[in-house]
């Protein structure tokens, strides 16, 4: 869809500015970005376009032409009066904008995405930064850097809509490369090296068909327990200032001074940021059967320790290991419904997912959706 075109035919004149964000799939590495861990992960082909101009009077228009909805607010009299729905990530870009001393005139906007939404590829993230990018046009010698963009956008989610984030969205949709894996580093919030990804494999990513809310699902409650955990680490061992400074060892030895649901979701991530690292090592040697065993490890402890994969999930991935020439599969994303990733040979790619797509169908009786990433 071509977004200055339809601004055009929406108002009557060409857009200011217009920008596209991709949406991103989590690879390895679940829910260490906040734990100041590390994580792989990449772009997907699908993403959010917004393209802006000047509004004619004092109210900010913004038009989903994918939905057909369309939504007003002014700047100054509603900004901090939330809805609930989508226009919340407008407003509280707006808001933050305004917080940090940035003026913004009323502007109109039009959107259009094709990133599923509640599936775990970050859609909300991606509409953040495409409205911040926007926004930014209008400081002139004050543009926004992508650093800027990015802490802005993890402030809107955690202070508007009030989900607890961390910075693995924001970070792989700016910095994100084609047919290459992020390697992110959150205790720099960089990422720190781009892998190449053997043209010979792909990922398969199946849908469960379960939108999950991270506003209403338990992900803060996570977030709270591995702090938990944290701090009673910390009182231990007074060099930690992260789960990411914590061995298996040290958790282990002070397995009796945590609440057991602390100490199941420290081990998560403890194991999943070792998970990463022994990553990195095999797709750098092309041992991708070794690579694929790890994300079957990560799925596994999503469903053990840190229990955010559901049974569609869990059926997928148990599938996975039923149908030839699958290396190996986990949720990716938040968890709590959204999508698996499946490592196949790009020539079994299509064998697979019609296999899949008949015992998905055949267990659960729903239609599977699904694409290939990477």
């Amino acid at each position: 869809m071509n977004i200055q075109e339809k601004f055009k035919s929406r108002f009557g004149t060409d857009p200011i500015y217009y920008t596209s964000s991709p949406g991103r799939l989590e690879i390895l590495g679940n829910h260490t970005d906040y734990n100041l861990g590390l994580t792989l992960a990449c772009t997907v082909d699908f993403s959010m376009s917004l393209a802006i101009g000047l509004s004619s009077d004092e109210l900010c228009k913004v038009c989903d032409l994918k939905n057909d909805l369309s939504e007003k607010f002014s700047l100054d009299k509603e900004l901090e009066l939330k809805t609930g729905s989508w226009i919340d990530y407008y407003k509280g870009m707006c808001l933050e904008f305004k917080k940090n001393g940035l003026d913004i005139p009323p502007f109109k906007a039009t959107l259009y995405s094709n990133i599923p939404q509640g599936g775990g590829m970050s859609s909300s993230a991606a509409m953040l930064i495409s409205a911040a990018k926007c926004l930014s046009e209008f400081q002139n010698s004050q543009q926004l850097s992508n650093e800027q963009i990015m802490l802005m956008a993890q402030r809107v989610e955690h202070n508007f809509i009030g989900v607890k984030t961390g910075l693995l969205d924001y970070l792989t949709i700016l910095f994100g490369k084609k047919n290459k894996i992020l390697l992110c580093d959150f205790k720099e919030n960089i990422v720190s090296d781009y892998i190449d990804f053997n043209p010979e494999f792909t990922f398969l990513v199946a849908d469960s068909g379960v939108k999950h809310s991270l506003v209403d699902s338990e992900y803060n409650t996570r977030r709270f327990l591995c702090e938990q955990a944290l701090g009673c680490l910390t009182s231990i061992y007074p060099n930690v200032n992260s789960l990411r400074d914590v061995s298996i060892d040290m958790l282990n030895e002070s397995k009796e001074q945590l609440n057991i649901e602390a100490y199941k979701k420290a081990l998560h991530v403890v194991e999943e940021i070792e998970r990463v690292k022994q990553a990195e090592k095999y797709l750098k040697a092309n041992d991708y059967e070794s690579f694929g065993q790890l994300l079957y490890e990560s799925h596994k402890s999503s469903i053990e320790n840190f229990n955010n994969s559901c049974v569609e999930l869990d059926c997928l991935i148990e599938l996975s290991k039923s149908i030839p020439n699958c290396l190996g599969a986990r949720l990716s994303g938040g968890g709590f419904g959204g999508v698996s990733i499946h490592l196949v040979k790009k020539e079994d790619v299509e064998e697979y997912n019609e296999r899949l797509k008949i015992a998905f169908k055949h267990q659960t009786g729903k239609t599977l959706k699904t694409f290939v990433s990477l």
